[in-house]
């Protein structure tokens, strides 16, 4: 009797363990859903809630507040010769030739990119509601012409119950790579996925509308340039035509579309991702999940993307800013120097002779916190072609450091094991 009540004890003790255990598991995924669900004041509005949807900034701008300082930056850390310890503003640099520049320049000349007062401080201000300096340099409109129904959709609420949101950022021509995501993804994501250790992820594409002029001929500046890359090559009658048709059929057959109204183009991909940040930080802001931007040829193991972000606390989610970095890499030129017409810049887009740190396009996780920054301080950071190096001027404008993937990610891992069709980056990029 002494041995069946010990084992009784026991098996009594097991017991406790095991509902604490559960208890544990299931008082954890409540604290993360409660985590995910505060909505607060966002001043881009829905304007209709029918196709397509309209967002408009909400802002107004004080007089008094327009008189604030603009940023400059001195000439002593751009320049290697002819110092005159003067400031400079944008309009100064735009007409410094690159050979000027010391190869160490400071990256604070980042902070005078237009507009060039505190874009930290107008995101504040806007979301307090409160008078900013100027209007944004961008226009304060989005047109959505299709939005997902599977995730984030404003009027359906199971689309909002995800922990982890994909967007792919793709070319409207791609529409066998759209297909072969869907294959791989459809297990894990959306409102048919399985839960991954207990999170929910959502997948969607960002796509815009085809181009209207029948060629591949884009005028650059002064300059004309002829794609022949990069989804150029698909930009001519026949093939614009087919595409067209074939998206229409792909809009009627699936529910994970974002269609920005803006012309599908490699020149456009700053567009692409300010739309793609923009639904993010406006669409998805009941659940507040964590973003992860890809490439149409970034195939990601998405059993590694959720081990990662379910083994790292709140306080280091709130923080993910995390891609392939790169610094101090040479811009191309029209003009002189190493030229590649697609990658070119202008003097008057890019001043400066060296992009500084910035993530590359293909891969970069993100907080909510930090997309619904970003979002609003591309509104008021100049464009430029170079869409992830852009990024990374609108991050150094808000005080905010891309750090590499491979501080929390096995760079070994990033990348899927599955089966797949997709073109792809090599694992090592991550090293």
């Amino acid at each position: 009797m002494g041995r069946y009540g010990a084992l009784c004890k026991n098996l009594t003790e097991i017991f406790h363990c095991i509902c604490i255990l559960a208890f544990y598991k299931y008082a954890t995924d409540f604290c993360w859903f409660l985590s995910l669900t505060t909505e607060t004041y966002w001043p881009l509005t829905l304007r209709n809630s029918e196709l397509p949807h309209d967002l408009l900034l909400e802002f107004d701008v004080d007089p008094i507040t327009s008189n604030l300082t603009k940023c400059t930056i001195l000439d002593t850390l751009v320049l290697k010769e002819g110092i005159k310890s003067v400031q400079l503003t944008y309009e100064d640099l735009v007409n410094i030739s690159d050979k000027r520049w010391k190869p160490d320049f400071d990256p604070k000349v980042q902070l005078v990119y237009p507009q060039a007062f505190n874009t930290s401080s107008i995101v504040d201000r806007l979301l307090r509601r409160e008078p900013i300096p100027e209007a944004p340099i961008n226009n304060p409109r989005f047109r959505y012409l299709v939005l997902s129904k599977e995730v984030c959709h404003p009027q359906i609420p199971s689309s909002h119950r995800y922990n982890i949101v994909v967007v792919v950022k793709s070319s409207i021509a791609n529409s066998q790579q759209r297909q072969e995501f869907r294959r791989i993804y459809h297990p894990y994501t959306n409102s048919n996925g399985r839960l991954l250790l207990g999170l929910r992820i959502g997948l969607v594409f960002s796509v815009g509308t085809p181009r209207s002029q029948q060629d591949n001929i884009f005028q650059r500046g002064e300059h004309q340039v002829q794609l022949t890359s990069s989804g150029g090559n698909f930009l001519n009658p026949n093939d614009l035509h087919r595409i067209t048709v074939q998206f229409e059929e792909e809009k009627s057959k699936y529910d994970d579309l974002i269609v920005g109204e803006y012309e599908d183009t490699y020149f456009n991909l700053t567009t692409k991702s300010h739309y793609s940040f923009t639904w993010a930080a406006t669409f998805c802001r009941r659940s507040r999940p964590t973003m992860l931007f890809v490439d149409d040829d970034m195939p990601f193991s998405v059993k590694h993307l959720a081990r990662v972000v379910r083994s790292l606390p709140r306080r280091t989610r709130s923080t993910f800013l995390h891609g392939r970095i790169y610094t101090n890499t040479g811009v191309f030129r029209f003009e002189d120097g190493v030229s590649i017409p697609k990658w070119n810049v202008l003097k008057a887009e890019v001043p400066w002779p060296a992009y500084q740190t910035y993530a590359v396009g293909y891969f970069l996780l993100a907080s909510f916190e930090h997309v619904e920054r970003l979002a609003l301080a591309m509104l008021f950071t100049q464009k430029f072609p170079v869409e992830d190096a852009w990024i990374g001027v609108v991050a150094f404008k808000l005080d905010l450091t891309m750090r590499p993937a491979r501080e929390i990610f096995d760079w070994r891992l990033i990348l899927t094991k599955m089966k797949h069709n997709l073109p792809s980056v090599p694992s090592w990029v991550f090293m």
